[in-house]
């Protein structure tokens, strides 16, 4: 479990796809639950990070184990996809996009894998699962603050490029609707704002790589 505090900065963008892509994967154990809460306390400053409603979302709680059953419960009906008419479909890029066939969307999301080196941890099932997809973008964050580290602008552009492509062919094009739609559909608060932090921050990063001039025109 990520226990980074999670600020929007540049330097954080890869905490926080991570974290928000553990959420729609790995099981909410009461140790997990109580770390998290934990760093609620300091969530909420004068600068407040893309995540600190997650974390302030536990305040209430504290029964852990209790909790922890809860939203176990919660995430198998929201995000397993255990039946057409019973629970929503899988997060998955392929099930929520309709402009194109499944074997196309996923397809796409293995050919830019791909040619960025990256290998899917399959922890989620499908190469298309929005965890999967959350931890592709953190990976390419990662790569372009490492080569902005080392003073290498050309690998640093060039893994700025990949995710802004894929921000535009993937993630912008399924993701915010699917968030939405699933946030009225659970009465958790935790995944209320596991799901309106996720929206949030794919929109946010569509400015993040606009332009300057572009992004000053839209003010």
């Amino acid at each position: 479990m990520n226990t980074v505090r999670l600020h929007p900065a540049r330097d954080d963008r890869a905490d926080c796809y991570a974290f928000l892509g553990a959420q729609f994967s790995d099981c909410p154990e009461p140790a997990h639950l109580a770390c998290m809460r934990s760093l609620a306390d300091g969530a909420g400053a004068a600068e407040p990070g893309t995540c600190d409603a997650v974390l302030t979302a536990l305040l209430p709680e504290t029964d852990m184990a209790l909790l922890s059953a809860r939203l176990q419960a919660e995430q198998a009906r929201l995000f397993c996809g255990a039946g057409e008419g019973y629970t929503p479909p899988l997060p998955c890029e392929s099930a929520w996009r309709n402009d194109r066939t499944k074997c196309t969307t996923i397809h796409a999301v293995a050919q830019a894998y791909a040619e960025a080196g990256y290998w899917p941890a399959h922890l989620a099932g499908p190469l298309d699962h929005l965890a999967e997809q959350l931890r592709f973008m953190a990976a390419l964050c990662q790569a372009e603050t490492e080569a902005l580290r080392l003073g290498n602008a050309r690998d640093a552009r060039v893994a700025r490029s990949r995710q802004r492509d894929f921000l535009d062919n993937h993630l912008l094009v399924w993701v915010p609707g699917y968030c939405r739609r699933l946030g009225i559909q659970t009465a958790e608060p935790f995944f209320r704002a596991v799901l309106s932090a996720t929206a949030q921050l794919i929109e946010a990063e569509m400015l993040y790589h606009m332009p300057v001039a572009r992004r000053v025109g839209a003010r």
